[in-house]
């Protein structure tokens, strides 16, 4: 059996997991942000459930487990960290029960199961697929901003609509707009359907106008009437790479800038996807096709050899 030793280092915020038998199918680095602070500890969760311990009182790290995926070439787990708990998963049961046995070793750890629930993603893990949503997030975002008794949109944004800094509305509450904004962008990391709409929003945070908070208002009626709506993904997939892009011409009303959207898929599974405006005015269409084509093929070289490098592709 190769062996493993698991290092926390505070100064790099990362979790390195050193193969000292040269193993070349056991992961190098395990990458993990933000650093490990404020860690839990098993006495305060037997506290809480109301028995006394005569445990020592000692670190412990929360972690939940990804189902492993049976039967793909290579031998891959890849974990994220955010405070004390560890999401982590891979392609081996035996990779998988080796990391938790080193982890158990290091630190005294509660293992709760597979994963659930994680940072406001909902995880449906199924037999050959998994569903990834925030619709418990989404209903609250809703309720948060008073629109839960309004009507549900069927669209996230009307198309004759040009919205535009120099409105002559008047002005509504920054801190108010800013906060629907947060909050829809981070509900776009289960919602690329609302990433453009959102994005051109975000553009006029430092002085929104009534029509800005409006057409806001009308993503989160429209997050109302689809809060479970979520991703596929399927585990028996192809391993190949294909890229999307897109681009319009000018759609900012104020610089004349196109924005570019792209979207990733491995196999049939959406990996990817944003919507930017691009860096400098396009003088025809086919100028503003050819920049979003072009970042969009530096884009997917990129993740090519990082997946080369995971022993994916």
């Amino acid at each position: 059996m190769e062996s493993i030793n698991v290092v926390v280092d505070d100064n790099v915020n990362n979790l390195n997991v050193v193969n000292t038998d040269g193993d070349d199918n056991v992961p190098q680095i395990v990458d993990a942000r933000p650093n490990i602070t404020d860690i839990r500890s098993d006495i305060e969760l037997e506290e809480e459930n109301g028995q006394e311990s005569s445990k020592e009182v000692v670190p412990s790290i929360r972690i939940q487990k990804i189902h492993p995926k049976e039967n793909i070439s290579g031998n891959l787990m890849i974990s994220q960290i955010y405070v004390d708990d560890i999401v982590f998963g891979g392609m081996s049961d035996h990779m998988v029960e080796h990391f938790v046995q080193h982890m158990k070793f290091e630190f005294e750890m509660s293992l709760v199961g597979e994963l659930n629930y994680f940072l406001g993603l909902q995880v449906k893990q199924m037999e050959d697929s998994m569903f990834i949503s925030k619709s418990k997030y989404a209903k609250e975002l809703v309720k948060k901003f008073g629109l839960e008794g309004s009507t549900h949109k069927k669209t996230h944004a009307a198309t004759h609509i040009k919205l535009t800094k120099h409105d002559s509305g008047p002005d509504v509450d920054q801190s108010l707009y800013r906060s629907m904004i947060g909050s829809l962008l981070y509900l776009t990391a289960s919602r690329p359907d609302i990433a453009f709409a959102v994005g051109v929003c975000a553009r006029y945070q430092a002085a929104p106008k009534e029509s800005h908070l409006a057409q806001v208002k009308r993503i989160i009626k429209y997050v109302s009437g689809t809060g479970d709506y979520g991703i596929f993904y399927a585990h028996h997939t192809n391993s190949s790479l294909v890229g999307y892009c897109d681009g319009d011409w000018p759609g900012n009303a104020d610089d004349r800038k196109s924005t570019s959207g792209r979207c990733f898929f491995l196999g049939n599974n959406l990996i990817l996807w944003f919507s930017k405006k691009q860096n400098c005015v396009s003088l025809t269409t086919a100028e503003a096709e050819y920049i979003a084509v072009g970042n969009g093929c530096t884009q997917l070289l990129w993740m090519k050899q990082m997946l080369k490098e995971y022993n994916v592709l």
